[in-house]
């Protein structure tokens, strides 16, 4: 009979007891390949029911840590190429262009790009959602491979090219609906774990327990080899919630945004890629708006932001209304299609389908959905949203943003900071709304901007206080845990 999951977490539990008794961790050089990441995970489950466990753990965590360390140097030093995976859900929440391209062009790696499908979704959304990532990060230049056969259902694993990976850069924490074969329950402890995160955390719930519950505290940050924290409010999370008390993370700036640092002048040709803009209007004649609601709608989920159910029909009649002065952008939350169904809003997929091709027949209106979005976001003029990942984000851009209200919606001391420099909204506000595209968009009125570049300048401009881009601080981190030998041929 298959075991649940308090069988699987109290067999590997019990696994791990015998193995320190039979001295299996003893020697941090050798441990057997029969130990995963996952019997660490069944520990920390147990950290606060059973006596001794949380302090044991952290033994191990240590330990663990210290043998990937070891065996990757080992490899270096076989002149072994090292293997290196970034795990993505979808391509919009690819944090590591950047760090991908580094990695790439270095002889001593070997990258790729895996997106994850996520098992607990209806499995027509799933295979959509991975299909539209890899069609998009191919056609980047990546080597991006499915996490699944859409033709069968089959669930790919690491195993199926060639292993596990040497380093495997995680982009979130919501790894419970991950198949086995790529999830990190299943790495072998000489796989090397690092998160880099996709979006800088602000959101909260009211009662405050968000925090401590889905973001800081969440398993995948206590088995981590390495966390590499956006902004301070994000250390001091760790710091605060966290088990290890933030004894693996350290504070790198966003990778996501660094290519937020890199100047480029954008051709007529590249906007109108971007951009759906009417026949006979140029690109510098008419504002470019991002519309970008959030998937939490009525009252599904443990956060509640999005005001979608209150303003979807009202954007189409804006699109329409300033059609020769602004072109829009739609560009939902990943789960919003599924979100909107389940939430009653669209009676099915289809129907929701059929929003979407409201936008796509308007002459000044576009839809972004499964994709990187630094280009949208640098040719923009402005963003209307009720999202979190987004809204520090849009502060790299240095463009006003109206952020639409709704009263369940909380923000962590980040959020906090960030969301007071915006102009807001009620979601169902169609007034203020509409002021905000006369006023800020068209006319050029933005009275907030003083205090958006402040809050960017103290808490979000890490290359401005250190330098180097955030992608190039976590690459040198892991080329000095190479042998002075291989860095030296990696310079």
């Amino acid at each position: 009979m298959e075991e649940n999951f308090s069988q699987r977490q109290a067999r590997r539990v019990q696994e791990l007891i015998e193995g320190i008794d039979r001295g299996d961790f003893a020697n941090p050089t050798v441990i057997p390949e029969s130990y995963t990441y996952g019997h660490l995970y069944s520990l920390y489950l147990y950290r606060n029911t059973l006596e001794g466990a949380g302090d044991l753990y952290r033994d191990l965590f240590r330990l663990v840590a210290r043998h990937a360390e070891i065996k990757l140097r080992e490899r270096c030093e076989r002149k072994e190429k090292i293997r290196v995976a970034f795990e993505v859900i979808t391509a919009s929440q690819f944090a590591g262009a950047e760090l991908y391209q580094l990695f790439r062009k270095n002889p001593l790696f070997e990258v790729f790009v895996v997106v994850v499908p996520v098992s607990d979704l209806p499995a027509e959304e799933r295979n959509r959602r991975v299909s539209l990532s890899v069609a998009h990060l191919r056609e980047q230049g990546y080597d991006a491979r499915s996490g699944i056969d859409s033709a069968t259902g089959y669930y790919h694993s690491f195993e199926d090219w060639g292993g596990f990976p040497d380093i495997v850069f995680h982009s979130t924490p919501w790894i419970e609906a991950f198949p086995e074969g790529l999830s990190i329950e299943s790495f072998p402890l000489r796989t090397l774990n690092i998160l880099i995160n996709y979006c800088v955390d602000v959101v909260d719930n009211p009662d405050g327990t968000y925090m401590e519950q889905f973001q800081f505290n969440k398993e995948i940050y206590n088995l981590v080899w390495r966390c590499y924290a956006t902004d301070r409010f994000e250390m001091e999370g760790y710091h605060k919630y966290q088990f290890l008390r933030g004894e693996n993370v350290k504070l790198s700036g966003y990778a996501k945004m660094d290519r937020m640092y890199q100047k480029k002048e954008y051709s007529e040709e590249e906007i109108r890629k971007i951009w759906k803009i009417p026949v006979g209007i140029s690109s510098g004649e008419i504002k470019k708006v991002i519309i970008a609601p959030h998937f939490t709608i009525r009252d599904l989920g443990v956060i509640h932001f999005s005001t979608f159910h209150q303003n979807l029909y009202f954007f189409l009649y804006l699109a329409d209304r300033y059609r020769d002065r602004i072109c829009f952008v739609y560009k939902p939350h990943p789960s919003l299609r599924s979100s909107s169904v389940s939430g009653g809003l669209f009676r099915s997929v289809e129907e929701y389908d059929a929003y979407l091709e409201e936008w796509n027949k308007r002459e000044n209106c576009r839809i972004v959905d499964e994709s990187e979005y630094i280009d949208l976001f640098k040719t923009s003029d402005s963003m209307i949203m009720d999202s979190g990942s987004f809204l520090a984000e849009y502060l790299y851009v240095h463009k006003p943003l109206l952020y639409l209200r709704r009263p369940e919606q909380a923000f962590n001391p980040m959020g906090q900071a960030v969301v007071d420099t915006y102009y807001q909204a009620q979601g169902w506000d169609y007034s203020a709304i509409d002021s905000f595209l006369q006023e800020v968009v068209l006319n050029g009125e933005d009275p907030r901007k003083e205090g958006r570049e402040k809050v960017f300048s103290e808490e979000l401009d890490y290359f401005g206080k250190n330098g180097v881009l955030a992608s190039e601080m976590i690459f040198e981190d892991i080329l000095g845990l190479l042998s002075e030998e291989e860095k030296r041929s990696a310079e």
